[in-house]
């Protein structure tokens, strides 16, 4: 999002309902609006989103053994693994991009 136009702005009742559904805690989020230095687009350069599980030792023998999806999952997260949506969502909180972009790319 184009820092020099963003606009603080009220959640949209979709945008609050994508919120409660995620169990997210943000009232306020910033909207692109346009400007010169963003070519009157309200974005300004690419931002990745990220899901990346490192396969450690841990995780490995967990796949080999065949544990489940949940058992693989709650091992990730406690290695600190998020999905796209939540690594989009830590991007919304910072500001750098907006819950319509993520939305757009993760689902």
């Amino acid at each position: 999002m184009c820092p020099y136009c963003a606009k603080e702005s009220e959640l949209t009742l979709i945008e609050k309902q994508i919120v409660k559904e995620y169990g997210l805690s943000f009232k306020k989020t910033k909207k692109p609006v346009g400007c010169p230095k963003c070519n009157n687009v309200g974005f300004k350069g690419r931002l990745p989103l990220f899901e990346f599980l490192e396969m450690d030792n841990e995780i490995r023998y967990a796949v080999a053994r065949g544990a489940s999806v949940e058992e693989i999952e709650k091992l990730a997260r406690e290695k600190g693994f998020k999905t796209l949506i939540e690594d989009g969502f830590d991007k919304v909180k910072q500001e750098l991009t907006t819950i319509e972009e993520v939305i757009k790319v993760s689902r």
